[in-house]
Order: structure tokens, then sequence, then C-alpha cells
């Protein structure tokens, strides 16, 4: 978990301090702004959850680290906003990795479940890094930092994994392999038979539901960065196209799902509860 921690932070210091400029005017490829202009910041954002998910689990507060995620990113568009450039890459990298140290370190474990839910997310995020494209696919940064960014989300993938049996966790490591090698729509096929393979049982059926919710959810969040764009000081994009996360996208589908998950739950009790309840005698 320290080493995720670490890692993130440094790829998220990379990120905002040597790529957030490659996608801002005075780049080379400013011209060429349009749809997935600003991949520097899913890029970040990927990072921000797979450390958020890694911590969450070690400390068994999913709560609490949820909130520092969220305080991670307004920082992270504080900073967008700043433009310091590279010389915030070493201060970041330290400040960050200084304050998740700490956080581990001075936040006493919790004994609740750190989440279900957390492997899917971090898998479905895997899955989406190794997708995130710019508007010319030409800026030799781009591979190397998305495939950073998969290694760091592929590792807290397997880290939440491992806390909720190991039985699951060769399955698992197979797919966080496989995944770099069919990103995209194969990949969330992929996981979604191994989480049927994993479960063998009738209720994991409900991880069908994924497929028609992420595309839903795709359709849904086209421009569900734009306003984060606003805050971060940064130019629009043009209104003819999408301001898209890949992040937003895979966080905004879990939580759908999971909310149609247990409202089937629910329902299913209720059902249950209501034909084995014996017939009201009427006098």
């Amino acid at each position: 978990m320290v080493f995720v921690s670490w890692a993130g932070a440094a790829v998220w210091a990379y990120g905002i301090a040597v790529l957030q400029p490659l996608t801002e005017p005075g780049s080379p490829w400013w011209d060429n702004a349009e749809n997935n202009s600003y991949w520097a910041r899913d890029v970040r954002w990927s990072v921000i959850l797979a450390v958020v998910c890694a911590v969450a689990v070690a400390l068994r507060r999913t709560l609490i680290a949820a909130v520092g995620g969220v305080l991670w990113v307004a920082a992270d568009i504080m900073v967008d906003r700043i433009d310091p450039g590279r010389a915030a890459l070493w201060p970041a990298a330290l400040i960050a990795a200084a304050v998740l140290t700490a956080v581990v370190l001075l936040v006493r474990p919790g004994s609740g479940n750190p989440g279900g839910a957390l492997p899917l997310l971090c898998a479905l995020t895997a899955a989406a890094v190794l997708e995130i494209e710019s508007p010319t696919d030409s800026e030799p940064q781009l591979t190397p930092a998305r495939t950073a960014a998969y290694v760091v989300v592929a590792l807290a993938f397997l880290i939440s994994v491992q806390a909720s049996g190991r039985r699951n966790l060769a399955i698992s490591a197979v797919v966080a392999a496989a995944v770099p090698f069919a990103p995209g729509w194969p990949a969330v096929l992929m996981i979604v038979a191994g989480l049927l393979l994993a479960k063998r049982s009738w209720t994991a059926l409900g991880y069908l539901l994924l497929v028609p919710v992420i595309m839903l959810t795709m359709l849904a969040l086209l421009d569900a960065a734009r306003p984060f764009t606003a805050l971060a000081g940064n130019p629009s994009i043009n209104s003819a196209d999408s301001d898209f996360s890949v992040v937003l996208t895979t966080v905004a589908a879990v939580l759908v799902w999971q909310a149609l998950r247990t409202g089937l739950r629910v329902s299913a009790g209720r059902a249950g509860a209501t034909t084995a309840s014996p017939p009201a005698l009427r006098g």
C-alpha cells in the first residue's frame, strides 16, 4: 500500500508539473485542441483514485479515504490553476508523499469493511486508463504516462482484491495482466467474466448490468469534465467537442451500478418477505 501511495504521488506530481503544460496554450499540440485535450488530468486523477482505494483498504476507513481523495482533487485543480510548471515537480511529489505517509501513520485502522466495490472500481479504471487519448496521439509522453498510471491502478486493484479474499487473487491477477492486451470494451468484458468466474453464484449475474450501465453513463457524462476545466482556469474545449473524463465515468458507473444492485436486493427481499408472510385472518 505504501508503494502504491508513493508511486501515485510521483505520477501525480509528474502529471501536474510536466504533462499538464503539454495540454495548454503554448504547447506544440494546442492548435489541435479538441476532445481529450486534457488527457493529463485523467492520468493524475486515475492515480489519485488508486491511492484512495489502497488507503481505504489499508485503514479500513472508506469514508476518510474518500474525503481525502476529494481534497486531493481540489488541490489538483488549485495547482493546475496556478500553472507552476516543472518547478513544482519535486515539491509536489514530496508534499504528496509526506501527506500520504502521515495519514497512514497517524490514522488508526478501523474495523469496518473497506467496500466490496473497490476492486471493481479499480479494475474498470485500469481498463479505461489505457484508453486515454489525446487529440493527436502524437505526444511522446502519452503512452508512458498512461502505462505508469495503469500500473499504479492495477496494483491498487490487486490490493483491494486480496483484502476481500485470497481465493480470487489468482483470477484477478490474470485479468490485470491481460487488460493491457485488450483495453477498452474487451477489457470490460474480461472483467465481468472474471467476476462471474470468481463469484460462481447466480447472484453474480448482476455484474452483467455493468455493460449497459457503463455505456449509458458514458453517454450521459460526455461533458462532465467541463466544470473542472473552468475551475482550473484552462481554456474550454470547443463547444462542438465533448470534455470527457474516463475517471469520472468509471466512478459514476460503479456508483450507479451499486445503487441498482442495492435496489434490486431490497426489492427481492420485500418480495420474498411478502411471499413468506401468512395471509391475514379476516374476522
